[in-house]
């Protein structure tokens, strides 16, 4: 389980994805470090965890995944295009910054065989779910 809210089993309501976003891009307003969220699903299956997430334009040298204590960390950075100094902007919306999430792993994750690739801005992190741990009996001397 990544998230401590789950969605529940009746699907998708776009009134509570709408809220987060809303959410979202208010936090994302007053970050003072300049680094913004990352948009995200996750997907449970049988076999693994899926987590697709929107880096529009960037390239997988850009991207870097890691793994710390029990987070999954997803980091990016879309550096500042050069621009001419006698450019004239009258409106200049596209984030030029960093993108930051994480992502809390729990002890159903096998750390050791997470896999990622990205396709058209679209990243997929794929996190297989290791055997269930067995209880294990202590015995009192």
């Amino acid at each position: 389980m990544f998230l401590p809210v789950r969605r529940s089993s009746k699907g998708y309501n776009p009134a509570v994805n709408n809220a987060w976003r809303m959410f979202d891009r208010m936090v994302d307003d007053f970050a003072t470090d300049e680094t913004r969220s990352i948009t995200s699903d996750i997907i449970e299956s049988e076999n693994e965890y899926l987590i697709t997430a929107e880096l529009p334009g960037l390239e997988k040298q850009d991207i870097k995944i890691s793994i710390e204590k029990n987070q999954l960390v997803i980091a990016a950075e879309i550096k500042e295009e050069t621009e001419e100094k006698e450019t004239n902007w009258l409106r200049r919306e596209r984030y030029q910054g960093s993108y930051k999430r994480s992502f809390v792993l729990d002890d159903t994750c096998d750390r050791e065989k997470v896999t990622a690739e990205i396709a058209k801005g679209i990243l997929h992190v794929h996190i297989p779910k290791s055997a269930p741990t067995v209880a294990q009996q202590i015995e009192i001397s």
